[in-house]
């Protein structure tokens, strides 16, 4: 009957089971009680992510060891992370917090964050996760919550610490001392644009710079980051050799082992090295923006003198345009010469109507002072002019500049705009060079036979050495007219105007007797095919490029070495080309003072400038596309190029 009643019914499950409850009081049949517990409790986490000003990366798993829904979750160092538990089929929603100790162990208990102590962070009663300020090892932290009601099950969550993106507020930058330090930083001592080449400190304020923040800046050589302590610091330095001018980018990233590669940056200007040889033009990297933009615009600038206009021309050599002129240059100054200071943005210029030296300020392109020198010799005649200021070079790691003139040499304080030092007494050089590290003077001047003298002159001066040569090998040269110096092969070029031919002087090695310095040389000719003596030189030493002219119109390129020993030099073997007429002008090279460049552009490539003797036009060379010009069809010999149709040069008219 029973059987039958049930399947008449269709009852299933617990309805099932009441139905035959019934039927049996019913019946009159006797059962014992039944007792129907509820579901076990259980417990999951789930979390709110504070914001403190640092965006947080979220990341969610569940850990197959949990009993409920266990994520894991990256946060920053020093921030906080809001979780909360809930106790499911339970009116007791109350747990216990704590944090697993990685090295085992009991847990750590749960505790506010002002008395926190803990390497791994703590965890409040109502569970505010405070990250510790420095990453600790390991970096996982496993977050517990145990119910409070029996049987007390519990949950786990996995955070994952990372590193904080470090902030760079401001930076400034300031020359490296021989034992770099915080203490070095010293805004009154901050310098503007950096020089390829040389070292400097840059000193930053910001907040989550670490003891191992990487630090990298594009075409630089950089040392650890120094902190005054293991952090979150709020100021840093680190130390920085630029080897490529630009607007360089130095970048400091936390290493983390989660994805948080955000990185703080600073923006660093970083001008060309310019080797200190014998030019009237120089280069400085510029900002080119309109007036009036918000975001800078940075350019490769010349400055051109023109005595015949007596003016000073600026111009865009990326962009091939003339942009302006130096304002407030005296009547009748006639600038002759210019050499530039990097560090400082600065000019200094010679005329050959003064005896003044002007300083610009290249940022604003204005004269901003004129110092007289005590030159009180009449001009000495070379073959092709006379001058009383003859030439002029920057020592800029030393913030000077050293003027040839008639009366010898001057040194002047750029930053005082007096005269320290001086008359030097060498003979009159048309062209001379320098060499910065040493402090040493190479003064080449007309005298058959021995016309190259050396002489330290910075910090203090010594007495003058003649170059002679080997014992083996005497040097002779009738008229030395220019010379230019290469630190990194410790090699010197001098011409010799009479003969039209170059040595190359090793300086490894050089042995000095008494007044007398020898090296180990090698001459070395261009050809012969071109009218007007060969004696114009400059050199490009990081990527190895002369840049030679005659006194007509011809310009040769010789690939020079980055190291020779103290062995004489190779003899070099440099392309040379005919310069044809360009707007309808016939081109021939600036005389006196030698209108040759060199420099390195943003765009990192090595480029010359040459200057027509009218100086209405300056001539802009790739110099390793010109050794990669091929032959005329009928070369006059076998190292002559054509430049026609090449973009290795390019005309660049002057206002």
């Amino acid at each position: 009957m029973l059987s039958s009643f049930f399947r008449r019914s269709r009852l299933t499950g617990s309805r099932l089971l009441l139905g035959y409850l019934l039927l049996l009081a019913a019946a009159g049949i006797a059962c014992n009680e039944y007792y129907i517990p509820p579901p076990d409790a259980t417990i999951s986490i789930d979390q709110v992510v504070a914001n403190l000003g640092i965006p947080l990366q979220l990341t969610i798993a569940s850990p197959s060891t949990t009993t409920s829904n266990g994520t894991t979750t990256t946060t920053d160092v020093q921030t906080q992370t809001q979780f909360s538990a809930t106790v499911q089929n339970s009116s007791n929603n109350g747990v216990t917090w704590s944090i697993e100790n990685p090295n085992g162990g009991a847990d750590f208990a749960a505790s506010s964050a002002s008395t926190c102590s803990q390497p791994y962070g703590c965890i409040s009663p109502d569970g505010v996760y405070t990250a510790p300020p420095v990453l600790p090892s390991p970096s996982s932290i496993v977050i517990r919550a145990i119910a409070q009601v029996a049987p007390n099950p519990q949950a786990t969550a996995t955070l994952q610490l990372i590193a904080p993106v470090p902030q760079v507020a401001s930076s400034f930058v300031v020359p490296a001392t021989t034992s770099p330090a915080l203490a070095d930083c010293q805004s009154a001592n901050a310098v503007g644009a950096l020089s390829a080449g040389s070292s400097y400190e840059v000193c930053l304020t910001g907040n989550f710079f670490y003891p191992n923040t990487a630090v990298s800046l594009g075409g630089a050589n950089v040392s650890a980051i120094a902190v005054p302590a293991t952090g979150p610091n709020t100021t840093a330095m680190v130390q920085v050799t630029p080897t490529q001018p630009g607007l360089l980018g130095l970048k400091l990233t936390n290493a983390t082992p989660g994805s948080n590669t955000g990185s703080g940056t600073a923006s660093l200007l970083v001008e060309p090295a310019t080797a200190p040889a014998s030019s009237a033009l120089a280069v400085l990297v510029e900002n080119v923006a309109a007036a009036g933009a918000t975001t800078p615009s940075y350019a490769d600038v010349g400055f051109v003198p023109r005595a015949s206009a007596n003016s000073i021309d600026v111009v865009n050599l990326d962009s091939a345009t003339a942009l302006s002129q130096v304002s407030g240059i005296p009547a009748g100054f006639n600038p002759s010469a210019l050499a530039a200071d990097q560090a400082t943005n600065q000019l200094v210029a010679i005329g050959a109507g003064s005896t003044n030296l002007l300083i610009i300020d290249a940022g604003k392109d204005q004269v901003s002072q004129s110092v007289a020198l005590p030159v009180t010799a009449p001009a000495v005649a070379f073959s092709d002019n006379s001058c009383q200021l003859c030439s002029v070079l920057v020592d800029a790691a030393r913030g000077q500049a050293l003027v040839d003139t008639s009366s010898g040499y001057f040194v002047v304080s750029l930053a005082q705009g007096s005269v320290t030092a001086g008359p030097i007494s060498l003979p009159v050089a048309e062209n001379f060079t320098y060499d910065p590290a040493a402090g040493r003077l190479f003064d080449p001047y007309y005298a058959n036979g021995s016309g190259l003298q050396v002489e330290t002159i910075l910090p203090s001066q010594s007495a003058p050495l003649s170059f002679n040569g080997t014992a083996a090998s005497a040097w002779s040269a009738a008229q030395p007219d220019a010379a230019a110096w290469s630190p990194q092969a410790s090699l010197l070029l001098v011409s010799d105007e009479a003969t039209g031919n170059y040595s190359a002087i090793n300086l490894n090695g050089a042995i000095t007797n008494g007044n007398v310095l020898s090296a180990s040389f090698t001459p070395f000719s261009v050809t012969t095919q071109c009218t007007g003596a060969w004696d114009e030189v400059t050199l490009e030493p990081s990527q190895g490029f002369a840049l030679l002219g005659n006194e007509g119109n011809c310009l040769a390129v010789a690939s020079i070495p980055s190291f020779i020993g103290t062995n004489a030099p190779a003899s070099l073997t440099p392309l040379w080309a005919q310069l044809g007429s360009n707007g309808g002008v016939s081109w021939t090279n600036i005389g006196a003072p030698h209108g040759l460049a060199t420099y390195i552009g943003l765009d990192g490539l090595a480029y010359g400038l040459a200057l027509r003797s009218d100086t209405q036009q300056l001539l802009k060379v790739n110099l390793s596309a010109f050794v990669a010009l091929p032959a005329p069809s009928s070369p006059l010999d076998s190292h002559q190029v054509d430049p026609t149709g090449s973009t290795a040069l390019t005309y660049i008219t002057l206002q």
